[in-house]
């Protein structure tokens, strides 16, 4: 299989030299799509776009640009705007002339119904109704597919109220399907400064070694699940890093004591994580004999 991560690294190596590659940018574009970085797709589009001399590839690039942003990112104001670039420099772009006229349904009257929830959240007297007020909001542009716009409500709901679990853990899952790491850590580091009890900090140790590992950091995906395990040992996602960490480090005995330790309890997994768990268990036993 062929390893988009490092493929991606190289390339980027190549674009630090020579930022105009046509071949190193077209490709970037293509491994950051299978890794489901859809910001930096963007970002590359809009590189790629800046060093393209062609109006016919501009408008190419734009165009991708714009499918993008609203079919992974979720942001159909910047799609929109890509899209009148396009057609700024196309006018007669069928595909593109029909993809703004769908987005511009989309937006439809839901602006009134957002500007009065934002209206009492600005009016709302204590930190918990504006955040209850602001994730409205954030929930009704998620149903319009404005993501982008439900990132920002949010936000805003989490600065009125930082305690807030429930914006904080919508906030990183809509980070996490954006591909956003970074960004999914450096909220699961705030929202433990202020974590209550030792199961809730597991459960926020436990998302940061998920993550760390899907990035292949293991040493710190290794050093998150123990940290997690030793708030909780009976921690699933914490227990389940540490064995795929010793599978893949060939320590199969370690491996399968921590998958057997999980065997009864797949209920609390993912649907994905429980039925890689019941595929890996013959595989341990055969290597065990």
């Amino acid at each position: 299989f062929l390893d988009h991560a490092k493929a991606a690294e190289c390339l980027e190596d190549i674009l630090v030299i020579d930022g105009s590659n046509d071949a190193a940018l077209t490709a970037l574009a293509r491994h950051y799509r299978a890794l489901d970085k859809w910001e930096k797709v963007v970002a590359i589009y809009e590189k790629h776009g800046q060093v393209t001399t062609e109006d016919s590839r501009k408008v190419e690039l734009l165009v991708a640009k714009a499918r993008t942003l609203a079919e992974h990112v979720g942001s159909p104001e910047r799609a929109t705007k890509a899209y009148e670039q396009a057609l700024a420099l196309r006018p007669d772009h069928a595909g593109a002339l029909e993809a703004l006229a769908q987005l511009r349904e989309l937006s439809g009257d839901a602006h009134a119904a957002l500007s009065a929830i934002e209206a009492l959240a600005l009016k709302a007297e204590t930190p918990e109704q504006k955040a209850d007020l602001w994730m409205r909001a954030a929930r009704l542009l998620e149903a319009r597919g404005d993501k982008d716009g439900a990132i920002e409500r949010t936000k805003l709901a989490l600065e009125a109220n930082p305690k807030d679990a429930a914006a904080s853990s919508a906030l990183r899952k809509a980070y996490a399907e954006r591909g956003d790491a970074q960004a999914v850590v450096a909220l699961v580091e705030k929202e433990l400064t202020h974590a209550e009890g030792n199961l809730a900090k597991a459960r926020l140790h436990a998302e940061l070694a998920k993550v760390w590992k899907a990035e292949g950091a293991n040493d710190k995906a290794e050093q998150a699940a123990k940290r997690a395990t030793e708030l909780d040992a009976s921690n699933a996602d914490a227990l389940l890093v540490l064995g795929d960490l010793a599978f893949e480090d060939g320590r199969m005995l370690e491996a399968s004591k921590l998958y057997e330790s999980l065997v009864t309890r797949t209920q609390v997994l993912t649907k994905d994580d429980a039925v890689r768990l019941e595929l890996l268990r013959p595989a341990l036993g055969a290597k065990g004999e």
